[in-house]
């Protein structure tokens, strides 16, 4: 669920803002990185109605592949990544979603007035994930400024780890190899895209 506390949302709101008048005013490439439930408080401010996004009860806390929807070359984020980064990145290693509410590409696709602002670029698939209406979107990417979403836990993959004799937890979290490749990419693309940007903080 994403944060609905009204303090929250207005800071929220202003930082996008903000964001958002260095892109399209003074032409700054100012990206932003929204990670877990940010996507569903970014929708919630941008939706022209209710609803858009839909229950993700059934795969709360649960793991799941990710898949890629498009080529790398046709995403900004991904472009110019090899066959063989892909396959590392996007194999059989499962993240863990923690949002009640998600955006599937179906969702996106009846809202024009999102669409034009935001591209899917992977979905959650996994087991019982085969039709597209129980496709949730894992990553996307903004169509008209740097904004990049993450709604799975990437950082638990190398920094969280589980004590199941304590917790009695069903899910065990992924530390392979994989997941850890995935994470760790991530990552970089994350400070490659950030030294892009040349803003500094008076």
């Amino acid at each position: 669920m994403a944060v609905t506390d009204e303090i929250y949302r207005r800071a929220f709101v202003s930082t996008l803002a903000y964001c958002e008048h260095k892109s399209f005013e003074l032409k700054e490439h100012f990206p932003v990185f929204m990670m877990g439930n940010s996507l569903g408080t970014w929708i919630r401010s941008k939706q022209k109605q209710s609803k858009t996004l839909s229950n993700m009860e059934d795969h709360l806390f649960a793991t799941s592949r990710i898949d890629l929807l498009h080529h790398p070359d046709d995403t900004y984020l991904f472009n110019k990544m090899t066959r063989e980064e892909k396959q590392a990145m996007f194999n059989t290693a499962e993240f863990m979603n923690a949002q009640v509410t998600g955006l599937r590409p179906t969702d996106l696709k009846v809202q024009k007035s999102l669409q034009r602002h935001l591209r899917p670029l992977a979905v959650y698939t996994s087991h019982g994930i085969d039709e597209e209406e129980n496709k949730f979107i894992a990553i996307a990417e903004g169509t008209e400024m740097p904004i990049y979403a993450f709604t799975y836990g990437i950082e638990l993959v190398q920094f969280f780890f589980e004590d199941a004799t304590a917790t009695k937890d069903q899910f065990v979290l992924d530390h392979s190899i994989l997941a850890r490749k995935h994470a760790q990419t991530i990552a970089n693309l994350i400070a490659a895209e950030a030294r892009m940007n040349e803003h500094s903080f008076d």
